[in-house]
């Protein structure tokens, strides 16, 4: 906004004029009704510039008031959207990884039954199916060395004896 003050400083500089020219025309005492004029143009003048700049402080202050709304609007937001990243990255990322450390943990407590289930990202989803690979693996060695073990711990059986015992053995082994 451009504002200017030509009229007003017009009438200055003209009651300034008449009054100059007062006091050097007349040594009579007769030069006070031109200084009167030009103090009430240089008063008006200064009141109307006082009343524009209080104008303008308020503009101001009613901008600055925005703006800190403004700005305390996108700081919630912000921080609204912060907490919901971070919710979002828990319950895909964090989660998931928990979930599988808790189920490799189980294996690695000797829980070979309980099978790790893939989910989460592609990259853990892949470490979890890799580590249900090494618990199929696991879990079919000890299946087979315990069939050997007892393969061994049985008695030969006696020609004509009953096979029921080493079958038996082998049902009770696929039953875990």
């Amino acid at each position: 906004m451009n504002i200017t003050y030509t009229s007003e400083l017009a009438a200055v500089d003209s009651a300034a004029t008449t009054w100059i020219n007062a006091i050097t025309a007349a040594d009579d005492g007769t030069a006070g009704a031109p200084f009167d004029t030009l103090r009430d143009a240089l008063t008006r003048l200064e009141t109307d510039l006082a009343a524009r700049v209080d104008e303008r402080r308020a503009d101001a202050s009613r901008t600055v008031d925005q703006l800190q709304i403004v700005l305390i609007s996108a700081s919630v937001v912000t921080v609204g959207f912060g907490a919901l990243a971070l919710r979002t990255i828990r319950l895909s990322i964090s989660q998931p990884i928990e979930t599988l450390v808790a189920q490799i943990g189980s294996i690695a407590n000797g829980e070979l039954t309980n099978p790790i289930h893939p989910s989460g990202p592609v990259d853990l989803a892949t470490i979890a199916t890799s580590a249900e690979s090494m618990r199929q693996r696991l879990l079919d060695e000890a299946r087979r060395r315990a069939g050997a073990s007892l393969h061994h711990q049985m008695p030969d059986r006696a020609p004509g004896g009953p096979r029921s015992t080493r079958r038996s053995g082998w049902r009770a082994l696929k039953s875990t």
